[in-house]
């Protein structure tokens, strides 16, 4: 198995669990999933649940783009890793900034 080929393995199993994850916590509500969520200090969860769970959903749909650009043999694979990575920095970024809103802590 080639460099490419686990790479592009790894960054599909990678991209169906996000998935799956974003998918429970978004649509079957297992705000448990979410780091850090604690019931007593959250005014809305289901709002902080579709925040989270449409970008987990998000970043696993970056991931399996990723995984068939490289198992697409592109020319750069490493072009492909770097703006993954760039996609994924700034999609953690708005998660986390996005969720001290969505969630609206209690004092």
């Amino acid at each position: 198995m080639t460099a490419e080929a686990v790479e592009s393995t790894l960054l599909a199993l990678i991209g169906a669990v996000n998935i799956v994850v974003g998918y429970l916590i978004r649509y079957r509500r297992q705000y448990g999933l979410i780091a850090g969520y604690d019931p007593k200090r959250h005014a809305n969860p289901e709002r902080l649940a579709r925040w989270m769970g449409g970008w987990s959903l998000a970043l696993g749909v970056e991931s399996l783009l990723a995984s068939i650009a490289i198992g697409a043999h592109v020319r750069d694979p490493r072009l492909v890793l770097q703006v993954f990575a760039v996609a994924v920095i700034l999609s953690v970024i708005a998660m986390f900034a996005g969720s001290r809103n969505a969630g609206k802590s209690l004092p």
